[in-house]
């Protein structure tokens, strides 16, 4: 086997995880941060409408918010699909993967 022949085999393959591995790192470190912010605000409407259950000036019907979380998490299952389309290309995804704990972890 030629160095040429073995220069085309490794050379989209070492393309392929480092991309993977810088882009998962952005999108694990933005995702973070993105987590972040959503759980404060998600936090502050919570309270706040339990505040407002508790001066009265709402009522609120547990049974429906509880039924509404739980059709939010069922929706989050969906993201299932995106990753399985992820790994369909492994040396990307598994670099990509990384990157994106990695990423997850310093944010």
């Amino acid at each position: 086997m030629s160095t040429s022949a073995i220069d085309g085999i490794f050379t989209p393959l070492i393309a392929q995880l480092g991309l993977g591995g810088v882009g998962g790192l952005l999108v694990g470190y933005a995702f973070k941060k993105l987590l972040k912010v959503i759980a404060v605000i998600l936090g502050i409407f919570i309270f706040g409408l339990l505040f407002l259950v508790y001066v009265g000036m709402i009522d609120m019907n547990f049974d429906k918010f509880l039924e509404a979380l739980g059709r939010l998490v069922g929706l989050a299952s969906g993201v299932q699909d995106l990753i399985l389309a992820i790994f369909a290309s492994l040396p990307f995804a598994a670099s990509f993967t990384f990157g994106f704990f990695l990423g997850f972890k310093r944010g």
